[in-house]
């Protein structure tokens, strides 16, 4: 955070304290409003000396808090970039043997009955010592500012969700995937974040096993788990008390659970630090209940349950807390996916957090279980997928299709293509966009559905306006005979006489003829425009006929003009400067496809001639 750094350190704690102030009153005639919550005294930094020792809370067994000891050891100044930290070692609770717990983050230390804030960073490489560090209240205080002035949601991990899908992709593959995780990690040793428990259903267990790294490098503790189901728990969101952040909810569940530092109204602040780096968030905010502890050499845990009534929204995920607003409604996209293979039928019905990261990387894991529990997942097959992004009533829906074939690992296929479409929709640069719904229909098959473009020839080399060129393709599949497609190219009336460029093949080689041809002619310039071009997605089982001809021509605001006269041509060059116009050297004057059921590679280039009548 840089809201308040350069101030000095009193003048931090004054504004701080201004906003427990300021918030407290207009908390004031909400129902939820505590008396005592409002009345918490704070104890600042400077108050703060070794040897004092006060009492933290957190949840060991149930929902209610239960007291543990804290000794003040020393304040680390400076230890983050404008940020301290108190060292304290805590007793009590089995602390001494288990060390610090993953959940504890957000456990509120109190000294003579004065908040000073709350437990979240552990020091590592020593064992079960439990020595934490305590985020001073002052510095969470600052988080309730940064909603009060909160723009907007943005994203969460601040890196590429290609980069994190690649990352997922090359563990399930067992490839090397450190120089993709490196990014998320950004932590020193001997400090670090206590660990955030992370319950996951509805995945298949091996899938979990697999990924463990890459949730090491976001923070999280992976234990097998998921919602209560039909068993009640009663909220108890009080400081000390437990509270989860749902990623997703449904036949897949992704539950974060921590401790509720401070509460003021219907507001409050938990973790003690940040959770996915989000900045301004919408998550779901739902009860939790702690099971038992698992004890481990490496790290303890909380193992918790969290129920399904929606208490809130998480609004803000920054360095020094969480914060939470009860009552608030967080945006959810639902998914509905059906997948069919040789095992079955498979529905999977679950809602994930509308996030450029979060979307994309859950429902690849979805969809990963999802096959994983119909079919093998990993070794050669073809998966054919047809998608439905829903962006609301003032776009047209994202429409996808393809099939994807490889000789390892083809459900890995989608992962880029996810990553792709998502990205694009949340990362635009024109406006905000809703993902409101996302269906997805797959089909699994067990065998390579591939073949290679070998060859092409013509029953002609010229035609007239109106007449057709019959073009015959042989295509090589993987281990089978050689197999005979026909394209024909009807000539549109009206077309110029001159030489005319067929490229016949798969869809990247039109692409690229397509983009060397008339030089950007479709980069979107509006949302509208840019969900034309993903709806335009040209697929892998089709066998493309591209048919281009020279133009003097120019693309306006996005718009294609080929054959403008030359006057025309002269004004709109004075505008070319401004990027307003972009000269066009070829026109599309025809693309047609047949439907193979190949994923198709490789292509083929002739020239024709139209003659006049």
């Amino acid at each position: 955070m840089t809201l308040f750094n350069g101030l000095p350190r009193e003048c931090v704690w004054a504004l701080a304290l201004a906003v427990v102030i300021v918030g407290s009153a207009l908390g004031a005639g909400s129902e939820v409003q505590s008396g005592e919550e409002a009345a918490t005294e704070l104890m600042s930094l400077s108050e703060i000396g070794v040897g004092m020792v006060g009492t933290g809370y957190t949840v060991v067994r149930g929902a209610e808090p239960e007291s543990f000891s804290a000794e003040i050891l020393g304040v680390l100044y400076d230890v983050f970039p404008g940020r301290d930290l108190i060292v304290a070692r805590l007793a009590g609770l089995g602390l001494e043997r288990a060390g610090v717990l993953a959940g504890m983050s957000g456990s509120p230390v109190y000294i003579d009955g004065r908040l000073v804030g709350a437990v979240a960073y552990r020091l590592v490489n020593f064992g079960h010592d439990a020595v934490a560090g305590i985020v001073p209240i002052e510095d969470m205080l600052q988080v309730f500012a940064l909603e009060s002035g909160r723009p907007g949601t943005s994203i969460a991990v601040d890196v590429s969700p290609i980069l994190v899908l690649q990352a997922a992709a090359d563990l399930l593959t067992g490839t090397d995937s450190a120089w993709a995780l490196e990014p998320l990690r950004g932590v020193m040793q001997g400090v670090q974040p206590i660990a955030t428990p992370v319950a996951i259903g509805g995945l298949e267990p091996s899938l979990i096993g697999r990924v463990t790294p890459l949730f090491d490098a976001l923070g999280w503790t992976p234990i097998l788990g998921g919602s209560a189901g039909s068993m009640e728990i009663e909220a108890n969101l009080i400081p000390g008390g437990m509270v989860a952040v749902q990623l997703v909810r449904g036949d897949v569940n992704i539950t974060a659970s921590g401790t509720i530092t401070y509460r003021d109204g219907n507001r409050l602040l938990a973790f003690g630090h940040p959770f996915l780096h989000g900045g301004n968030v919408d998550f779901p905010m739902v009860p939790a209940r702690v099971i038992t502890v698992l004890s481990s050499e490496q790290a303890s845990s909380k193992l918790t349950a969290a129920g399904d009534q929606v208490l809130g929204a998480v609004r803000q995920d920054r360095q020094t807390a969480i914060l939470g607003i009860i009552g608030e409604r967080p945006r959810m996209v639902p998914v509905r996916t059906r997948i069919e293979g040789v095992g079955g039928t498979e529905h999977l019905d679950f809602e994930i957090v509308a996030d450029q990261l979060i979307t994309p990387l859950y429902l690849f894991f979805g969809l990963v279980s999802g096959v994983q529990s119909l079919d093998r997942t990993f070794g050669a097959g073809s998966i054919e997928v047809n998608a439905r992004i829903d962006l609301g009533d003032e776009l047209d829906p994202v429409q996808f299709g393809n099939l994807f074939s490889s000789p390892n690992q083809v459900i890995l296929s989608l992962s880029s293509t996810l990553a792709g479409l998502f990205g694009a929709l949340y990362d635009n640069a024109f406006e905000p966009v809703d993902v409101e719904a996302i269906e997805l229909s797959i089909s699994l098959r067990e065998d390579r559905r591939s073949a290679t473009v070998n060859r092409i020839w013509y029953d002609r080399a010229s035609a007239r306006p109106g007449e057709t060129i019959t073009l015959t393709v042989a295509l090589k599949p993987y281990r089978g005979p050689e197999v005979l497609e026909q394209l024909k190219f009807t000539v549109p009336p009206g077309t110029l006489p001159g030489p005319v460029t067929l490229v016949v093949g798969d869809a990247p080689s039109v692409d690229s003829q397509e983009a060397v041809a008339i030089q950007g002619a479709n980069r979107p310039r509006s949302l509208a425009q840019m969900v034309r071009v993903l709806n335009d997605i040209r697929r892998s089982d089709r066998l493309y006929l591209q048919a281009t001809r020279p133009v003097e021509g120019a693309l306006l605001n996005g718009e294609p003009m080929p054959s403008l006269p030359p006057s025309v041509l002269q004004v709109l060059s004075s505008k070319q400067a401004r990027g307003d116009v972009i000269k066009l050297d070829r026109a599309l004057i025809l693309e047609t496809f047949k439907p193979v059921d190949y994923v198709v590679s490789g292509s083929h280039r002739v020239q024709i001639q139209v003659r006049s009548r």
